[in-house]
């Protein structure tokens, strides 16, 4: 969802494995493009469907990687039926056998691979959701894990609530 560039959370401590809306890169060559350029190059070669920006082109044209050539740049999110980044694969290997604890939230754990994470963790996994799910791959709410039933958004506020960390967030209004 991108909120993760809203804190000072190192962007190599965070993995998106559904990508970003928040970066954009070729689907073809992979190469990144600048966030800054390619919000501008949609504004000036995009169609804007709702009708809100006037200066908005009347017809869409691809925008071209100026690495390979080919008109696949587009924000680096994972679309249905493609693979998920190496970085995923990686990270499940390498980071996940060391981690202390892992918390799932706001998900069904029916889609595969991204449900690994909780699969595979030796660690207790926290998982946060409206409804208790991943017993089916192993979680056992009655041992190691835990289940705590409600909106991810609430149940955080509780905890930043009951941490003391409540001041230290910025106020949503504030935000860009």
């Amino acid at each position: 969802d991108g909120l993760d560039f809203l804190t000072d959370c190192d962007p190599d401590r965070v993995l998106p494995c559904h990508g970003s809306i928040a970066r954009a890169a070729c689907e073809d060559c992979g190469a990144a493009v600048d966030f800054d350029t390619y919000c501008g190059l949609v504004q000036t070669q995009i169609k804007d469907i709702y009708g809100v920006d006037n200066a908005a082109p009347e017809a869409s044209s691809p925008i071209v990687c100026t690495a390979c050539g080919s008109p696949a740049v587009k924000p680096t999110t994972v679309l249905f039926g493609a693979n998920l980044p190496a970085a995923f694969f990686h990270s499940l290997h390498d980071d996940l056998p060391t981690a202390d604890l892992v918390i799932v939230a706001g998900t069904s754990l029916v889609v595969s691979p991204a449900n690994l994470v909780a699969k595979l963790a030796a660690c207790p996994a926290v998982v946060v959701n409206r409804e208790p799910v991943g017993e089916d791959l192993g979680l056992s709410f009655h041992g190691k894990d835990t289940f705590v039933q409600g909106d991810a958004d609430d149940v955080f506020s509780l905890v930043l609530r009951d941490l003391g960390w409540l001041d230290d967030i910025a106020d949503p209004d504030d935000l860009p």
